[in-house]
């Protein structure tokens, strides 16, 4: 008798681990299928908002002179032209198209001055609008492209000018989120609140700098 008692307690013990471990493993399982999903959704919506950027970093040395003009010959071996942007310590300056070439305005300091040249693949109206003389205009050599992932004012404006039922449908998102881009310019909020109670969220926050302007955004995408 005191075998069999042994034997039956051994026998409901093991079913015991049994259930828990079924029980356990079949929470995880679903804990990382909805972590796998969130990165795919957070990933979605980054896609949506990103734009391939192309840099032409600019080094020219010179005396100091105030509106002087400067000129930079065939860059767009990739990107759109009416996409270009010239750049100086974050603060967009006058720029003119001219065929394959670029002209901008700016004072320039006694030595080296630096400046950034931008374009992206994106379809946008002309940004390069200055009505500046490009007569007499300074020869620069941009250094080497560099290709970077930026968001775009324009995308955010598009996510924006749709319903969050129609912009969750186009990129094929199961998932309901809410994504937050804090910007010197204004902060940007889509999507659904984040409903309270025993919710399984996952948020991921990133960093990206904003094409048309140069500025830093944090972005957090929030999904559930």
């Amino acid at each position: 008798m005191d075998f069999d008692w042994i034997i039956g307690v051994f026998v409901f013990m093991f079913f015991i681990g049994w259930s828990f471990s079924y029980y356990f493993a079949m929470f995880q399982v679903q804990g990382s299928s909805f972590e796998v999903a969130a990165d795919s959704g957070q990933q979605k919506v980054m896609d949506f908002l990103a734009i391939d950027v192309y840099e032409a970093p600019v080094k020219y040395y010179s005396g100091a002179a105030a509106s002087a003009v400067l000129k930079a010959k065939s860059l767009w071996y990739a990107g759109e032209r009416n996409s270009t942007i010239v750049f100086r310590d974050g603060e967009s300056l006058p720029c003119m198209l001219d065929g394959n070439d670029v002209y901008w305005q700016a004072n320039v300091g006694a030595g080296y001055n630096y400046y950034t040249i931008l374009f992206a693949d994106a379809n946008t109206t002309l940004n390069c609008t200055g009505t500046f003389s490009m007569t007499g205009a300074n020869l620069t050599s941009p250094w080497a492209l560099e290709k970077r992932e930026m968001i775009s004012t324009a995308k955010i404006s598009e996510m924006e000018g749709m319903s969050y039922s129609n912009f969750r449908s186009s990129i094929s998102l199961r998932h309901n989120f809410m994504i937050t881009i804090e910007k010197a310019s204004g902060n940007v909020e889509y999507g659904k609140a984040i409903p309270s109670g025993p919710v399984n969220v996952n948020s991921r926050r990133t960093e990206r700098k904003v094409f048309e302007t140069g500025e830093l955004a944090n972005i957090t995408i929030a999904v559930w």
